[in-house]
């Protein structure tokens, strides 16, 4: 089997003949042996950190429309020092910070927005039926600030991120649950994005 590929730039050759691997570095041609078989591709760690992995991208799947918004402007960034995009710093997030050593989901210590802004603090939270009232106080932030609200049926794993915004100088709002989550266990998040969208909290 050869798989091969040629540089018109360097005019060196790439790929593998055999057991050999020909590669270039630096404008340098280079060889080295095919590695050998992993001895257990299955291994217990492995398979860990593969379940784990598997729920956090599970877990990004259901928060589809909400991390674009909430992880647009983090400054995460992977090994090599590069800027991560929304999705992968939200994935990297829940498989860190937000399952538990058997690789569960813990709803309180998901955040689903990281930006510069100050994070959401209610002052009271009043709860009646399905209606969920919320508010804050008039500081730390400029005026037309807007309210994302995001609601996480964890029950049935589904999530509503609310089209309805409002800003922090209403100082308060009353958000209502699907009737139908009523006997759910629901989690409710909130974060400040401001007027332009540029920014987050």
């Amino acid at each position: 089997m050869v798989t091969t590929a040629f540089n018109p730039i360097t005019s060196k050759f790439q790929g593998h003949v055999g057991p050999y691997i020909y590669y270039v570095v630096r404008n340098r041609q280079r060889i080295r042996s095919m590695p050998s078989a992993v001895r257990n591709p299955r291994s217990a760690a492995q398979t860990a950190h593969r379940n784990r992995f598997a729920v956090a991208n599970s877990v990004a799947a259901a928060f589809k429309e909400v991390y674009p918004t909430g992880y647009r402007h983090t400054k995460e960034k992977d090994k090599s020092g590069y800027a991560l995009d929304a999705r992968s710093a939200f994935v990297k997030h829940i498989y860190r910070d937000a399952l538990d050593d058997n690789s569960h989901l813990d709803p309180l210590r998901l955040k689903i927005s990281r930006g510069t802004m100050p994070t959401f603090a209610a002052t009271s939270v009043r709860v009646e039926e399905t209606r969920l009232t919320l508010r804050w106080a008039m500081s730390g932030g400029g005026a037309n600030d807007q309210l994302r609200i995001c609601l996480y049926n964890y029950t049935q794993s589904r999530v509503k991120l609310l089209e309805e915004s409002v800003s922090r100088q209403e100082r308060h709002t009353t958000v209502r649950i699907p009737q139908e989550w009523e006997t759910d266990h629901v989690y409710v998040y909130c974060f400040w994005q401001n007027a332009e969208g540029t920014k987050c909290g």
